[in-house]
């Protein structure tokens, strides 16, 4: 199997588990009496513990390679999801602290591993297959979200969860085994020191990287408010649970998957891959507004689906050009350093979003509707209009 398949493969089956976990936490946080402002606080530590976790594999991904750090990082979750299958509170931040760490790690190490692989001629094609392959894992992980409400009825909708995390965990470490044997395609120059890899981080907070810094924080701000709540949103306003958010999920990646498939050809015929990125994303805005005054969850659900899909189908064109920006040796650090101003808005995010919540539970989407049109207004004026056509590309 060539490198390419055992990514794929990895990737696929990395994503149902993790959309299978993800799906059934709101409603399992929900059903041991989580509140909106506990969930808020709980999003703020795990943003804190991604900011902390994306710092630090930047940093090693250029010094050791990404591999070593998509092993470590995936492990991580694991451990984390096993400590959240425990219904207690200290558990659960615990877990949720260490599944934050793993998951910027994952991230970060992941969009590097692709980038070291291929062939730079092949990126948006690269990154739209692979992440158009997490969706589809992703929607068959939100599927599975009914298993928990249909069997074992004998016991309590919290004890299944709590086994189905557990179960979890234990097979996201297997999904491992198609990376046996595979390595990086464009090794980077060791680095002496992790100091001197720490100097890297000065040639991404210049120039058009700068920009997309700023802007990744201003969507994340507003991402955090409502978005990322938005299952325990429906869990608490209409009483849902882990069935429903996971077919609701399901059919939202199973879209997106398709869209994301279709976003090179966009990219291609706009001519610059962020605006292709903003005409994609612009149509979302009116429905998270609409969505607030939905009678029913079906409705609402309809219109969370279409949003989603809309807002983030182009996200590959968006990595790939953020790759391109930045030379291969500090590629770690682009990568993190996205994450880690992401986690910053989305700390102040989640906290503002979980007063709002625990005030009035559509209040958040309103506002985050506002802050995402001044996002892409912003990227149309820092990035395509005002620094597109001087962007130097550098090769894989």
């Amino acid at each position: 199997m060539d490198l390419e398949k055992r990514i794929l493969l990895f990737l696929f089956l990395s994503s149902i588990v993790f959309g299978f976990s993800l799906t059934i936490l709101p409603a399992y946080l929900s059903s041991i009496g989580f509140t909106p402002l506990e969930y808020g606080l709980l999003n703020a530590i795990r943003s804190i513990s991604g900011l902390l976790g994306a710092l630090a594999t930047g940093v090693v991904v250029d010094y050791i390679g990404s591999l070593p750090m998509v092993i470590a990082s995936l492990s991580l979750c694991a451990i984390g999801f096993g400590l959240m299958s425990i219904p207690s509170s200290t558990a659960i931040f615990v877990g949720a602290t260490m599944l934050s760490l793993g998951g910027s790690a994952q991230h970060v190490s992941m969009d590097v591993f692709l980038s070291r692989s291929f062939d730079v001629e092949k990126y948006e094609a690269v990154y739209s297959k692979t992440y158009s392959v997490i969706l589809i894992g992703s929607s068959v992980g939100g599927f599975a979200g009914w298993i928990p409400t249909l069997i074992g009825k004998s016991t309590s909708i919290v004890s299944r969860y709590s086994y189905s995390l557990a179960i979890a965990s234990l097979l996201l470490l297997a999904t491992l085994l198609p990376l046996y044997g595979t390595r990086e395609r464009y090794s980077v120059r060791a680095r002496k020191t992790l100091i001197a890899s720490l100097k890297g981080f000065r040639d991404v907070c210049k120039g058009v990287a700068l920009y997309l810094l700023i802007a990744e924080f201003i969507v994340s701000l507003g991402a955090s408010m409502s978005v990322r709540m938005a299952g325990f949103y429906f869990a608490k306003k209409f009483n849902v649970q882990s069935n429903a958010l996971g077919t609701m999920n399901g059919v939202t990646n199973l879209l997106m998957a398709g869209l994301a498939a279709l976003s090179p050809r966009i990219s291609a015929s706009v001519g610059h891959p962020i605006a292709a990125y903003i005409l994609m994303c612009a149509s979302s805005i009116p429905l998270l507004v609409a969505l607030t005054y939905a009678p029913s969850f079906a409705i609402a659900a309809g219109i969370y689906v279409a949003r989603s899909a809309l807002m983030n189908a182009a996200s590959p064109l968006y990595t790939a050009f953020t790759m391109r920006v930045v030379p291969s040796d500090v590629r770690g650090k682009i990568s993190s350093a996205m994450i880690l101003i992401g986690v910053a808005g989305a700390f102040v995010g989640s906290i503002i979003g979980g007063v709002l919540m625990n005030k009035d539970l559509d209040a958040p989407f309103r506002v985050t509707a506002a802050i995402h049109a001044f996002y892409l207004v912003f990227l149309y004026a820092f990035v395509v209009r005002k620094s597109g056509k001087r962007i130097t590309f550098y090769r894989a």
